[in-house]
């Protein structure tokens, strides 16, 4: 019997994108790390061993996932002590549900605070599919109805659809556009005046630059020169800690994404992601309320001390 399974069965799915979503990829590593380690006997020591493998291979299973990365580093802190296989168990069993707890409890309060930051706002801009934006555009217009939001197809898997089908089913005013489309969109009023823009985040850096899906800096880069807010809907949980010691990890994708029966000899190049300086933020949207970019490391080691760099 092969104990890795649900280890190995779980880093595909996030692999192949079955699971999408920082949120759902950090909670279902998390989970199958404690169905891992309840079937674990034996020697202390090797159970430790198997358990941290695991835990960094979950955490790693795609490069730009600091959420759970962070929700491993909160769950292994606490076996260090530990002197029995059962007191394993029975800790991360414990420290997964905890995390759990903190980061919804962590999203609740974000969206609190997008609704306060985009009240004003009739015409939103987003991009992608950011599962916290939907949720603040969702209390949104719960709240006051009027809003208009533009979503992009977001190439080359769209992404965009579960964004649009999502915010329709609301009842809300959605128009979809093409990703070429966003600059024009976002800097010439003539079609539709976007008041702002808020986009989701995959990674944020020790610095306070995003990582986020591609087409996200030339976004940001359109409401610099438009005089745009762009905000950033985060939770500080999303800290990438080993942007202090290196450039964070650009995803590239297989080329296939792009054009299935490409001609051959086409060389297909397909980032997942890319970065977006702290100068084009205007301010991120977090559990802790509004954040300036050039603070955001301070406030998430404020709030969640265990994410300091030593």
């Amino acid at each position: 019997m092969n104990e890795y399974k649900i280890i190995e069965q779980t880093i595909s799915d996030i692999q192949i994108l079955k699971i999408q979503g920082a949120t759902n990829t950090a909670f279902a590593a998390l989970g199958a790390l404690k169905q891992f380690s309840q079937s674990l006997t034996g020697d202390l020591g090797i159970v430790k061993r198997k358990i941290e493998g695991a835990a960094y291979a979950l955490a790693h299973a795609r490069p730009t996932e600091p959420f759970a990365r962070n929700a491993m580093t909160f769950v292994l802190r606490e076996i260090k002590d530990c002197v029995t296989v059962q007191e394993i168990k029975d800790t991360i069993s414990r420290m997964v549900d905890k995390f759990v707890e903190i980061a919804q409890v962590s999203k609740n309060n974000l969206v609190k605070h997008g609704i306060n930051a985009l009240y004003d706002c009739h015409i939103i801009f987003s991009h992608c599919h950011s599962r916290t934006v939907e949720r603040i555009i969702k209390a949104l217009h719960k709240k006051k109805k009027s809003i208009i939001v533009i979503i992009t197809e977001t190439r080359p898997l769209f992404q965009g659809r579960l964004t649009a089908k999502a915010l329709l089913e609301e009842g809300i005013e959605t128009i979809m556009i093409v990703d070429d489309a966003c600059a024009s969109f976002i800097s010439d009023d003539t079609f539709l005046p976007v008041d702002a823009v808020v986009i989701g985040c995959d990674e944020f850096t020790i610095e306070g630059d995003l990582i986020n899906k591609v087409g996200s800096l030339a976004i940001a880069l359109a409401c610099k020169y438009a005089q745009k807010p762009l905000y950033v809907a985060t939770t500080l949980l999303k800290l990438g800690t080993e942007t202090l010691l290196s450039k964070p990890a650009i995803e590239l994708r297989e080329g296939k994404e792009i054009w299935p029966d490409a001609p051959k000899g086409l060389k297909l190049i397909n980032p997942a992601f890319e970065l977006v300086p702290s100068t084009l933020i205007t301010n991120y949207i977090t559990e802790e309320g509004l954040v300036e970019p050039s603070s955001i490391y301070r406030t998430a080691i404020d709030r969640y001390p265990w994410l300091r760099i030593p």
